[in-house]
């Protein structure tokens, strides 16, 4: 694999951990932690492919793993919001970088190494372009998308949907957790190795920065902005310290000049959004006008029958 295609194929895996952070902040979860569920299900990965197990298992595996470790978190933390959560997500990532490095069978603080590389990028590229079509296809303007949003709003507003309200968030936070931990398979799958600084809350940030600056609300946007920022600073050829600048700069003219991102938030008009939350869309046909003056006929309906009165309504 090239220098570029190794670039591209980094720039895919932060594509993908991203956009997995963006479910659970669509849902109201501000997570800076994701690093370390990415990590769950790097070294659970790594650990099959070294030994010989094949790549489903291992993929099923990564994911598996990751929603569990998520789920737990979000379980444990379901009283808390906001900043109380973040932190509560930085002092998770913090406690499982120092178990990773201490643990005998993860290679300690050196991390694990030797894993079979992938020789192509495009089992990624596969997954990103699934990942674009399921947001466009899918998941965009349905009942589920609605109520993760809702839920980032306001939870009594999916209680009076009459959906748990800590469903939504546990499950949305599982699922982003289950799409980290399979770029995680990625990432020891393309460079060989999986380490616990790759658990830092350095890297979190630099998720939630590639979400923020593509579009969090926008679904596939942040698999834009990790592109962007992993690949832009390589063309330049900055120097690690300029690549935290750049981002710092990128991310302050984005929220001062497109609050929503690069890709700006989708709107649900109103009345499809009553409809999505309370059952089956309406049908599509004309509606009835009303008249401005005049007679219009009022239909009563029984139980038995239905009869017809002319009444007089003025406006």
């Amino acid at each position: 694999m090239g220098y570029w295609e190794a670039v591209l194929a980094l720039a895919l895996v932060n594509g993908i951990a991203a956009w997995s952070l963006g479910i659970a902040i669509r849902a109201g979860s501000l997570s800076v932690g994701h690093a370390a569920l990415m990590g769950f299900g790097g070294y659970s990965a790594a650990l099959i492919v070294r030994d010989g197990g094949s790549d489903a298992v291992a993929i099923l595996l990564a994911i598996a793993v990751a929603a569990g470790a998520g789920l737990l978190l979000s379980l444990l933390t379901l009283r808390l919001d906001h900043l109380f959560l973040a932190l509560a997500t930085l002092v998770f990532a913090e406690i499982s970088r120092i178990i990773a490095a201490d643990q005998e069978p993860l290679g300690r603080a050196a991390g694990l190494a030797g894993i079979p590389l992938l020789s192509s990028i495009w089992p990624v590229l596969v997954v990103a372009g699934i990942i674009v079509v399921v947001e466009l296809a899918l998941i965009r303007r349905t009942r589920s998308e609605l109520f993760v949003l809702a839920y980032g709003a306001d939870p009594v507003l999916v209680e009076t949907a009459g959906v748990p309200a800590w469903l939504v968030r546990t499950g949305s936070f599982t699922v982003s957790a289950a799409f980290a931990g399979l770029s995680g398979y990625f990432y020891g799958r393309f460079f060989g190795v999986i380490q616990p600084p790759d658990l830092t809350f350095a890297q979190s940030v630099d998720f939630l920065v590639f979400a923020v600056v593509g579009g969090v609300y926008s679904g596939y946007g942040p698999l834009l902005g990790a592109t962007a920022l992993t690949v832009i600073p390589e063309v330049w050829d900055f120097p690690l310290g300029g690549k935290t600048t750049l981002f710092g700069l990128v991310l302050l003219v984005v929220t001062l000049v497109r609050p929503d991102g690069l890709i700006p938030r989708r709107r649900l008009p109103v009345a499809r959004m009553a409809a999505l939350a309370t059952g089956p869309r309406p049908p599509r046909g004309r509606r009835p006008r009303l008249r401005a003056h005049g007679t219009a006929p009022t239909t009563i309906e029984t139980t038995d029958h239905s009869e017809t009165t002319e009444g007089t309504s003025e406006c």
